[in-house]
């Protein structure tokens, strides 16, 4: 009986293969990231068109609009935003799922519960 030998794959190959099997995998991650970007966006959206108005309000000078404390309540927003961000570019990368520090994976009902999630 004749053996048969597989004839070597080329690296590109192989990467493009696991590619497509971590897309297939974080199918729904990447889903969820993307309606949080999209919520997040647009609650970034109507608060900076909100401080817009405020802002307009306190320049004129017959009632005056206090000035926003020294903490944005949009800052938290914003931060949750480039963790999603960075979040879908590990996505792109092929990295999703693995702790940025030490290169472990992380737990799929961690991931589940906050796909942005960068650590183990």
């Amino acid at each position: 009986m004749a053996s048969r030998t597989r004839a070597p794959i080329s690296p590109a190959a192989e990467s493009a293969t696991q590619a497509q099997l971590g897309e297939t995998r974080w199918a729904r991650h990447r889903e969820a990231l993307l309606a949080a970007r999209d919520r997040l966006q647009l609650a970034l959206r109507q608060g900076d068109s909100s401080q817009q108005a405020a802002d307009a309000l306190r320049d004129q000078p017959v009632a005056p609009v206090p000035a926003q404390p020294a903490l944005d309540p949009l800052d938290g927003d914003r931060g949750l935003l480039i963790d999603v961000e960075a979040a879908l570019k590990r996505l792109e990368q092929g990295t999703y799922g693995r702790c940025v520090a030490t290169g472990r994976p992380i737990a799929e009902e961690r991931l589940r519960l906050f796909p942005w999630v960068r650590n183990a």
